[in-house]
């Protein structure tokens, strides 16, 4: 059985309507070694049909997964990944779409890759995603740059990630052998694709330094809210960050900030916030770092306190529980 070079995931969630600007952007390109894998959240608008037409249409290899109940990205993150074939797993959000014939200038760099070996050769390529129609000040600026730069960078994850700190998003094209014992954290109906990426950040990557994908935040997006959204997942987030610490770092502003939010997530989503004390503590006055955090901790309750009476804080862990324990994958393809 073939195994194409790309496999192009895309989970999406009650936007049917912009599975077809994807499409069309993919009957656009001169490259098709790849598989479009399209996960639906959920049968709760048009999607299902939508993709059956786009799967009778379709000229390259297209499997469509949906779940009878909403179940959250991670979980269809994690569906897509499992049943993808390809070589590199390529992340098109249900927001995104790709330029004309820039999958060929893709695979022509993935395979330029090829001529590095075992520690440098990249399992990580990341571009710049272009706006559409929108400019965000410093980040519009350095896609630019980076859209006319003539060689790839080479480094680490991370070490690219800090090197463009102000572009915020970046496409995402990850070699599947890094998933064989790793997965997205199925916590609550989204949670920061971060949690796993930050488990990449010693891996070789490189920097494609010319955009093949536009972005495009839409309205309804988690970003545009003005609610406090998964509350769980925040928690493990900054839980994360607790983990992370070096104990040779200063008490930082930020770090006490993020203990702060750390026991304020933890009460929201009923979780311990053992981490509190146990964390790195620094050197100099640790008997001084204990009065510190009782002052976070009062704090901290006291903005669960205010969340509660403003209801801003929204929990949907324990229906995202539910729905994980009882929901039934369906498939179909061309």
């Amino acid at each position: 059985m073939h195994k194409p070079l790309l496999s192009i995931l895309t989970p999406t969630y009650q936007r049917c309507r912009y599975l077809a600007n994807i499409w069309r952007s993919l009957c656009h390109q001169n490259f098709f070694d790849f598989e479009w894998l399209i996960g639906i959240d959920g049968d709760v608008d048009d999607s299902v049909q939508i993709a059956q037409s786009i799967c009778s249409m379709a000229d390259f290899s297209v499997r469509v997964f949906w779940t009878d109940l909403h179940v959250g990205k991670s979980v269809i993150d994690n569906v897509l990944v499992n049943e993808s074939k390809g070589k590199w797993l390529l992340w098109c959000d249900s927001d995104d779409y790709f330029f004309p014939l820039s999958l060929q200038h893709l695979a022509s760099f993935l395979e330029s890759l090829s001529d590095h070996s075992p520690p440098t050769l990249p399992s990580i390529v990341l571009a710049p995603l272009a706006d559409s129609l929108k400019s965000h000040g410093a980040s519009s600026h350095i896609f630019k740059t980076l859209r006319y730069s003539q060689s790839p960078t080479l480094s680490t994850y991370t070490q690219l990630r800090n090197q463009y700190p102000n572009s915020s998003d970046f496409m995402m094209c990850i070699a599947k052998r890094l998933f064989e014992n790793v997965q997205f954290p199925e916590i609550d109906f989204y949670a920061p694709e971060g949690l796993l990426y930050d488990q990449f950040e010693n891996e070789a990557a490189a920097m494609l330094g010319e955009s093949i994908m536009v972005r495009e935040y839409l309205p309804d997006g988690i970003t545009r809210s003005k609610k406090i959204l998964y509350p769980r997942a925040k928690y493990a987030v900054y839980r994360q960050a607790l983990l992370n610490e070096s104990s040779a770092e200063p008490l930082t502003r930020n770090r006490l900030l993020a203990r702060l939010q750390y026991v304020r997530f933890a009460l929201h989503s009923e979780q311990p916030y053992d981490l509190l004390f146990q964390s790195k503590q620094p050197q100099v006055f640790p008997p001084l770092c204990y009065y510190v955090y009782l002052l976070i901790l009062i704090a901290s309750h006291a903005l669960y306190i205010v969340d509660l009476l403003t209801k801003r804080v929204i929990r949907t862990d324990k229906e995202f529980s539910r729905n994980h324990r009882i929901y039934k994958l369906h498939t179909f393809s061309n």
